[in-house]
């Protein structure tokens, strides 16, 4: 309970101040006959940021990052939008 009002009062200071999450998707890596293949997965939230995250060449970069821990689908992967392209995150 505590941690969940933890995040609602960082995702509204966050909101308030113009700054939003830089995290997108969420991935695993699966084991083929031809080698490790990275599936990654977007939801429709995930969709507008990276369209809205589109530089002046239509193009938008982010990094693919290890998590700590699988989640509990398993995930292990996750994407955070390429600094250059979203706000800065000074909090």
């Amino acid at each position: 309970m505590m941690q969940q009002k933890i995040q609602q009062n960082r995702r509204n200071r966050n909101s308030r101040m113009g700054v939003r999450n830089p995290y997108v998707g969420s991935g695993k890596v699966r084991e083929t006959p031809y080698g490790p293949v990275m599936r990654l997965s977007f939801n429709r939230e995930d969709l507008v940021k990276l369209a809205e995250s589109l530089n002046e060449q239509g193009w938008v970069s982010f990094d693919i990052l290890s998590c700590r821990r699988p989640g509990r689908a398993g995930m292990t992967h996750y994407g955070r939008l390429d600094a250059a392209d979203r706000i800065p995150q000074w909090l």
